[in-house]
């Protein structure tokens, strides 16, 4: 081990967002060097919360509401988080279509992702997701996240998943 020494770190990607791939950096400038050599590549894939659009990212990246009651009188609710990691302004939309056992609702009007907002870098908005199965059975819906001002930017997806019993 070496005692007194100084390391610096940096991770370099030539793409934003999660599932880059990049080099972490290690160089010791100080006279005492911690490692061997001058300078170490080390390859890497950057994670995030979820997967990313464009500086795009939402937690949590998944929902399993286990198993409710049908037709419950008060349906479990969690919270999605969409958040834009890009240093430029984003147009997001989110939606989610195919299943009437699950429903997505902007917490606040004022960061409405389902109408589409404009999420100025390092801004969050939530989304209010609710399990109320109408039928026994497995079920499984997914929200779609967009940045419509980006159309070659892949969306993101955020599976729901519940049990109707």
């Amino acid at each position: 081990p070496h005692v007194g020494c100084a390391v610096e770190i940096a991770f370099t990607s030539p793409e934003v967002g999660c599932g880059s791939a990049g080099e972490l950096v290690f160089h010791s400038g100080a006279a005492r060097p911690c490692i061997d050599h001058d300078r170490v590549l080390v390859p890497v894939t950057a994670e995030g919360p979820s997967a990313c659009g464009c500086g795009l990212v939402a937690h949590p990246k998944a929902i399993d509401f286990g198993s409710i009651a049908v037709n419950p009188t008060r349906p479990p609710t969690e919270l999605v988080t969409v958040t834009n990691l890009d240093s430029l302004p984003r147009f997001v939309q989110a939606g989610a279509y195919g299943s009437p056992h699950f429903e997505v609702w902007a917490v606040n009007v004022n960061c409405d992702l389902l109408m589409g907002e404009m999420l100025e870098p390092g801004e969050a908005c939530e989304l209010r997701v609710t399990f109320a199965p109408e039928q026994v059975g497995h079920w499984e819906e997914t929200i779609q996240i967009t940045a419509g001002d980006q159309p070659a930017c892949p969306p993101l997806a955020v599976p729901l998943s519940g049990d109707g019993v």
